[in-house]
């Protein structure tokens, strides 16, 4: 007996610890009557093919070079339907070039516990084709001036990416195909864009998924949903969230704030979906150079306050003591009562009422607070 399920996935994660697991040699994913030999590869981190149960990473084997292929089904052999998604879910996560591939899916489950999968997908054979030569264009350009040091690399492609993209969504938002063709995508867009670029470029790189933690973040992009990635540089992990680094407040910018965060810092603003890495205690170092910068940021934009709170009280008492004559020979009530402000009126006498310009400040200021 046949049962037809459609999955509409959000990409998670689960984990163990990366280290322990980077060496392995090539699995034999044998079992339920489907055979594939699965060696992860060194063009990429493959951080969650590591995060699998044996029977998941022998999934993951036999789904990643059918998708590639765009088969039509995939005979996965006895299994069930949340190891096929887990599969599913790390396979897509660790290969942004899947561009092709659709979050959904369809399987069909037989009486005798065997499973076929039937992917969707975006683009025809052809299409994926010329869209895949477009990407590598592109990808060679990009590459082309990447600086040796790897940090310097890494900030070149954070920077690259905040800079040429623009924050909207779109019928192929959730894959690095929409900042390649359109410039235009979402946060798993610049995640994905970034993880290709960064492993292109020989940097251990993945894809992580979770919840924002700030109000104001979720406010800004309309969900709390977000996505990122993790690094790895100099053997240490760190995170960069290339969404958050645009920054279109305040005038168009890239924030370096968001490069190369600690796990604890990424702790503060981030819950992801599953297990990452801890960065190592040397980070505290960075991060003291970076509570010092804070620090003496925070200092000039005091001093510059200061300042300016001094040239208005400055300002402010010239104008009183100047205009004290004046106020005087008017008279302070009909100064501040007066409804007419004309100084060179032949007729009655020079009249200087201010009471317009009063009322107009109030009802700019009560307008500008709604």
């Amino acid at each position: 007996m046949k049962k037809l399920c459609v999955l509409l996935l959000a990409l998670t994660l689960s984990g163990c610890s990366l280290l322990d697991v980077l060496s392995e040699p090539a699995v034999d994913l044998n079992g339920g009557g489907e055979t594939a030999t699965f060696s992860p590869s060194n063009e990429t981190m493959n951080y969650h093919y590591h995060q699998l149960s044996e029977e998941e990473q022998r999934l993951y084997g036999l789904l990643l070079p059918a998708l590639k292929e765009m088969a039509e089904a995939i005979e996965l052999g006895q299994t069930d339907g949340q190891a096929l998604q887990n599969a599913f879910v790390a396979v897509m996560q660790d290969n942004p070039a899947l561009f092709h591939v659709e979050n959904d899916y369809t399987y069909e489950e037989y009486s005798d516990g065997t499973i076929t999968m039937k992917p969707q997908y975006y683009f025809d054979a052809q299409r994926k084709a010329d869209i895949q030569k477009q990407v590598d264009a592109q990808t060679e350009t990009i590459l082309h001036d990447l600086p040796a040091d790897t940090q310097e690399a890494a900030w070149y492609l954070y920077e690259y990416v905040a800079e040429y993209a623009e924050y909207a969504s779109g019928p192929q938002d959730q894959s690095m195909v929409s900042f390649f063709l359109d410039g235009q995508t979402v946060c798993a867009g610049y995640a994905k864009t970034y993880q290709y670029l960064m492993e292109k470029a020989g940097i251990p790189t993945t894809y992580i998924s979770g919840e924002l933690n700030s109000d104001e973040a979720q406010a800004l992009y309309g969900t709390s949903a977000h996505a990122w990635n993790m690094v790895n540089i100099g053997g240490d992990y760190y995170y960069m969230d290339v969404t958050s680094g645009d920054v279109t407040q305040y005038g168009p910018h890239v924030c370096h704030q968001y490069f190369m965060m600690s796990s604890q810092e990424m702790d503060e603003m981030y819950t992801a979906d599953g297990a990452v890495e801890e960065t190592a205690e040397r980070i505290d170092s960075r991060r003291g150079i970076k509570d010092v910068m804070e620090h003496v940021m925070k200092a000039i934009f005091l001093i510059c306050g200061l300042v300016a709170i001094a040239f208005v009280l400055v300002i402010s008492v010239y104008l009183i003591v100047s205009g004290i004559p004046a106020i005087r020979e008017v008279g302070l009530w009909n100064f501040l009562t007066g409804d007419t402000w004309d100084p060179a009126n032949n007729t009655t006498g020079a009249l200087f009422g201010i009471l317009p310009m009063i009322l107009t400040s109030i009802y700019g200021t009560c307008g500008a607070i709604i």
